[in-house]
């Protein structure tokens, strides 16, 4: 028989800040409607599921960025993951959105900061510090070529070109 075992929190507390892994999305076709955070170690299920931690914003082309409030905060322990859940909205009327997790406590706020089972805060900005916010910056599209450029200046294009499933071919 196979079995899957991952092992839990030890006696010995790490000194170092939990990562975010990743962040995707979620919601049906052209929409949004919540995101899952996923996080590298165990982490603490009150500030991981305190919806003060986490700030959705949506901007479009020429209107005022608007804040998504963000309705509830889900964490999965064995998955080490959160999802979030928002009012859903249509993509395609903003053009950039961003999720931000606070990696640290606000002063004059409800919000904690997101920590793991040992009491550290996010290293959100990965640079081996406990204490920084996670920040994630989506952008919208919709065409049949869209190119990406990161940090440094590379680019790639990816071109989406539709599929003929009555012949086979493009």
């Amino acid at each position: 028989a196979l079995a899957t075992l991952r092992i839990n929190a030890n006696g010995r507390l790490d000194a170092t800040g939990p990562l975010v892994e990743f962040i995707g999305l979620t919601g049906p076709s052209r929409g949004i409607d919540g995101a899952v955070v996923h996080f590298n170690e165990d982490m603490d299920p009150a500030t991981v599921q305190n919806v003060d931690n986490y700030q959705f914003i949506a901007a479009g082309g020429h209107g005022r960025p608007e804040k998504k409030p963000i309705t509830s905060a889900v964490y999965d322990p064995v998955e080490r993951r959160v999802t979030l859940a928002f009012a859903p909205f249509e993509q395609t009327d903003f053009k950039k959105t961003a999720l931000r997790i606070n990696g640290k406590p606000s002063k004059g706020s409800r919000s904690t900061g997101v920590s793991d089972v040992a009491g550290n805060l996010l290293d959100g900005d990965r640079n081996g510090k406990a204490g920084g916010d996670a920040v994630q910056l989506f952008k919208v599209f919709s065409s049949e070529a869209v190119t990406f450029k990161d940090r440094d200046g590379d680019r790639v294009t990816l071109e989406v070109s539709p599929y003929d499933l009555t012949r086979g071919r493009i």
